[in-house]
């Protein structure tokens, strides 16, 4: 697989929504994909690196790690089920929206938006 030049490269895309559950407010999690197929972003609480590869719509995120912080219980829980799903995303879109819309093989999405 090929690094997507775009549209994924730029600004760092914020989540706002987790496998159809929201994120909690004024909780931070990010995604920033980098050249060289780089990821880096926000967990939640932490900040986790890691690499990905793209083809089209095609897409493979690789989590490598986090930093270790520790934070409140619901805030870690988010963080839990978004590096549960991120290893699991096979394609992504962008809709009419500007959405970025990361998809698992069973449909479960993650929006994240710039």
């Amino acid at each position: 697989m090929a690094h997507d030049k775009t549209p994924l490269l730029g600004e760092e895309w914020i989540v706002e929504d987790i496998a159809g559950e929201g994120v909690i407010d004024n909780s931070r999690a990010t995604l920033h994909f980098l050249p060289e197929g780089r990821l880096a972003g926000r967990a939640t609480c932490n900040r986790m690196m890691g690499t990905y590869q793209s083809e089209e719509s095609q897409l493979t995120l690789s989590p490598a790690g986090t930093t270790m912080m520790a934070c409140p219980e619901a805030l870690m829980n988010q963080e839990r089920k978004l590096m549960a799903l991120l290893p699991k995303v096979e394609s992504y879109r962008i809709d009419e929206t500007g959405a970025l819309i990361l998809m698992t093989a069973d449909g479960t999405t993650i929006v994240a938006r710039r």
